[in-house]
């Protein structure tokens, strides 16, 4: 056979120059950005553990009182029922929390080293997760971006939820509704016995944190994403809807469940918008503009999938389903915040105990987009935007204040175990005089928080 073209030899191609094959082995800049934001990534990580760590072993504060008063205390006179571990705390149920303070109180005699272990490793299995469900298979990646949120997850900002052992239930939501979502797509995948996870994990989510009921409308989306539905997920929904009604039987006959007219629309948008970007409030002027950016991003991601799924005829990829439904899930968390705080002020979405939230969904949402895009540009675009809310939240500022917070709990327990509570020393430990007198020489006899022997053994 002859081997011409148009009776002329075919043009011969040079083989690849070394520099061409160098090239082609150079990593993307992606890659290389992702390496470098991964770096001080692993720094705030690393000192935000240290830090929490120094600063652990003080007063109660705010809400932990009432746990003392009406749950520790009776436990040590004998009167205390396991029921009541399902009471009702305002319009949540705090399970999950109250179990980790008793832990925590009778182990470690109120040390919060406890409570700090186990946010620790919840804010890093939430990380590992969704770093996961975003680069799998491709465990470097997954690494570097477990890296980088948990970073975000443990970021500055977050300190009073970090530190504080009665925050620990804004952990345990978002981890148990992130496995409710995973568990739920392997069974809609066939794994019928991930559908035992799921319940289980739902019971955990719902009675960890009254955000926990709207599982079921992000477990919905999940299985329309998906296109998938079968007997144990409508089982799973009626499980879910009476758990949902036992909530709302609990709070209402607690005289917790409250339907009140919001306000205007407008303040219900500033509050709203004012929560989605209350991670860059060190910068007041791009609160707002912040808020709306995540917003968008999130409403718009969340029609994309949609779209995505109804075009497609192949299968659609289940991981960026999950992440899709734990935006959802987000979103709808800070909607209900905003509709049971904005008769407020929308002062009270900058209060620092929110950021768990709105943290967690910007890094959902890049999550979300390095699975769905996989291009260069798309995922730089990507990591600048962690990288500028990772620096914002780990702002020195939010350091400075919460140990500035710590040396006032100090110097009031260190006056209490001279036997005076000083002036001021309830609106510094966010309770009432009446609260805190009732509490705290209870809570020094019993050698709890700083009163413990320094060998760690009860009065």
């Amino acid at each position: 056979m002859s081997n011409t073209v148009n009776g002329r030899d075919p043009p011969i191609v040079p083989p690849p120059t070394a520099a061409l094959a160098k090239a082609h082995r150079l990593p993307r800049l992606d890659l290389i950005c992702l390496a470098l934001v991964a770096c001080p990534a692993a720094y705030f990580a690393v000192h935000s553990l240290l830090f929490a760590a120094s600063v652990t072993g003080s007063l109660p504060l705010g809400d932990a009182y009432t746990f003392y008063i009406f749950h520790y205390f009776r436990f040590v006179d004998g009167t205390y029922s396991f029921w009541h571990l399902f009471d009702t705390h305002n319009d949540h149920l705090i399970l999950t929390t109250r179990l980790v303070l008793f832990a925590d109180a009778v182990w470690f005699h109120a040390s919060g080293k406890f409570a700090l272990v186990v946010t620790y490793l919840l804010a890093l299995a939430i990380a590992l997760t969704l770093a996961h469900l975003a680069a799998t298979p491709r465990k470097w990646q997954v690494a570097a971006l477990a890296v980088i949120f948990l970073g975000l997850g443990c970021a500055r900002i977050q300190l009073q939820d970090l530190t504080t052992p009665f925050q620990v239930g804004f952990f345990f939501v978002h981890a148990f509704a992130l496995a409710t979502l995973i568990a739920l797509w392997r069974g809609l995948a066939g794994q019928r016995w991930w559908y035992a996870l799921a319940f289980a994990c739902d019971f955990v989510t719902v009675f960890s944190l009254g955000s926990g009921v709207l599982i079921g409308a992000a477990a919905v989306a999940l299985a329309m994403w998906l296109r998938k539905f079968d007997r144990l997920f409508a089982l799973f929904l009626v499980f879910h809807a009476g758990l949902v009604g036992l909530v709302a039987w609990m709070l209402a006959g607690a005289g917790r469940l409250e339907v009140s007219l919001p306000p205007g629309w407008t303040d219900l948008v500033t509050f709203f918008l004012v929560f989605l970007g209350d991670f860059v409030q060190a910068w007041p002027g791009w609160v707002m503009p912040v808020g709306t950016l995540v917003a968008a991003t999130g409403c718009g991601l969340l029609v994309w999938v949609t779209w995505r799924s109804l075009r497609s005829r192949a299968e659609p990829g289940g991981q960026a389903d999950v992440l899709a439904a734990m935006v959802l899930f987000l979103l709808l968390e800070a909607a209900i915040a905003t509709i049971a705080r904005a008769r407020f002020s929308w002062v009270e979405a900058l209060e620092l105990r929110y950021t768990n939230s709105t943290l967690l969904l910007v890094v959902t949402l890049c999550a979300l987009a390095w699975r769905l895009f996989p291009q260069a540009v798309s995922r730089v675009a990507a990591l600048v935007a962690l990288t500028a809310v990772l620096f914002a939240s780990n702002n020195v500022v939010f350091e400075n204040d919460w140990r500035q917070q710590h040396e006032k709990m100090d110097a009031i327990a260190a006056a209490i175990a001279k036997g005076a509570i000083p002036s001021g020393a309830a609106a510094t430990l966010f309770t009432s005089p009446a609260m805190l007198e009732a509490v705290i020489w209870r809570y020094q006899a019993l050698g709890l928080g700083p009163f413990a022997h320094p060998g760690g053994e009860a009065r």
